[in-house]
């Protein structure tokens, strides 16, 4: 029985604003880019997946081969992902790789003791002044704790009367006592305070003032610095 109706099938289409188009054929696994800057046309990039990973393969490969150096310097560069910049590739040189692990070790560990640094301490009197009195003085500091020793002399005393004062080789954060001895006159015992903040006070164990000519008043201290 013919039919009454022909019917002839029609596609149309519309509204394919935003589509992204491609080339009419590609190659098996291959990654698609895009082409150009529109962002509806793509294209075969010529590379799969594995190309990648080889890729990272041969930087690995290329580094294992490279030749080896014992002693990096300075101008040296290593690479380094930068987490802070959303892991893009950065370089850092040798010379800031030290200084960082220095910084970072220093807060951390106590320094290894090295040679005590000498200085020259300035003498003054609690009351007058001397004629000629001068002093040496050596420390040595490791974390915040200073140890140091100081012979003050006194050759002609002049009016200086009631202590001696004594600069600190650096700022002393509290009160701390020392002991000492004058070893030319009459070998008396001293006593003498870092005062926080300011400098050394000597004065005997008694009180009384511990200068007269030709005094050697010697002390050794320890304090901690701010």
């Amino acid at each position: 029985m013919p039919s009454m109706y022909s019917l002839s099938p029609c596609i149309s289409q519309v509204n394919i604003d935003g589509a992204v188009t491609g080339p009419a054929s590609a190659t098996d696994a291959r990654i698609a880019v895009f082409d150009g800057t529109t962002g509806k046309l793509i294209k075969d990039s010529g590379s799969t997946i594995s190309d990648l990973t080889t890729g990272a393969t041969d930087i690995a490969n290329a580094i294992h081969s490279a030749t080896g150096k014992t002693t990096p310097v300075d101008a040296d560069e290593l690479a380094l992902v930068d987490s802070a910049a959303s892991n893009v590739l950065k370089k850092l040189t040798w010379a800031n790789l030290k200084a960082t692990l220095k910084s970072y070790f220093d807060a951390i560990y106590v320094t290894t003791p090295g040679a005590w640094t000498a200085y020259t301490p300035t003498v003054t009197a609690g009351t007058g002044t001397f004629t000629t009195a001068s002093a040496t003085g050596r420390w040595q500091k490791i974390g915040k704790t200073v140890t140091g020793s100081v012979k003050v002399t006194i050759t002609t005393n002049g009016t200086a009367a009631g202590y001696v004062r004594v600069t600190t080789p650096i700022a002393v954060r509290d009160n701390y006592s020392c002991l000492g001895r004058e070893t030319a006159v009459n070998g008396n015992f001293l006593f003498c305070n870092a005062q926080s903040g300011g400098d050394f006070i000597i004065m005997l164990a008694t009180g009384a003032y511990p200068g007269a000519d030709g005094a050697v008043l010697e002390f050794t201290f320890t304090y901690e610095t701010t």
